[in-house]
């Protein structure tokens, strides 16, 4: 082609001005989640729904960094897979569980429902700070059909986003498996935290 063909020309350079676009529109893109997953200090936490659900302080109230007997502040993530599938499947669960997952939800939604894409502190302890919001998912993602997978998957993304230290947090020794074979770290909160189930009633509880 020696260039004399205007109509190819022409559609050659509209493929590559398209291109150009693209490219640029994933730069600005990547500034985006650079500038706000790159945080300055601290740790990330993705914590399981069993967790959320079972500390005995809700997560809004929860020494966070004690609790994990991490000494940096926590940025806490919460994956959408809790809060839109699990939380609100476990509102049907048994007393307990039902009581503190319809908690949790309000109590999202409270601090969350209107500001999807903020930080929202949570705890200022001098020179340790606690922080939580809720990690949207794109509108092209695909959910694993199980939901512990997912939570690590999510877990997985965050860790290549940043530079920062991510820990999932859970006592669950599935869940601690799953993510250990993602390469990420896990965290297990110190035993006293973790609520325990109704004396009268015998089953145990539901593991997130």
């Amino acid at each position: 082609m020696d260039g004399s063909e205007a109509g190819l020309t022409g559609q050659i350079k509209f493929e590559l001005n398209a291109r150009r676009d693209a490219l640029v529109e994933l730069a600005d893109e990547a500034r985006v989640l650079d500038r706000r997953w790159n945080i300055a200090a601290g740790v990330i936490v993705v914590p399981d729904t069993n967790v959320l659900l079972h500390a005995t302080e809700y997560f809004n109230d929860l020494d966070w960094p004690t609790a994990l007997a991490i000494t940096a502040s926590v940025h806490l993530v919460i994956t959408m897979v809790v809060v839109v599938d699990q939380v609100d499947n476990l509102k049907r669960g048994n007393r307990l569980v039902r009581s503190r997952a319809r908690q949790t939800a309000n109590r999202i939604e409270a601090l969350l429902g209107n500001k999807p894409l903020e930080r929202i502190l949570l705890r200022d302890d001098s020179y340790l700070t606690t922080t939580v919001e809720v990690l949207t998912d794109p509108l092209d993602h695909e959910r694993l059909t199980d939901s512990d997978s997912e939570i690590v998957d999510r877990a997985a993304y965050l860790r290549d986003l940043t530079t920062a230290p991510v820990y999932v947090a859970t006592w669950d020794n599935l869940m601690r498996f799953r993510a250990s074979v993602a390469g990420l770290e896990v965290v297990k909160p110190l035993p006293e935290y973790e609520l325990q189930d109704e004396p009268s009633d015998g089953a145990r509880r539901p593991r997130g």
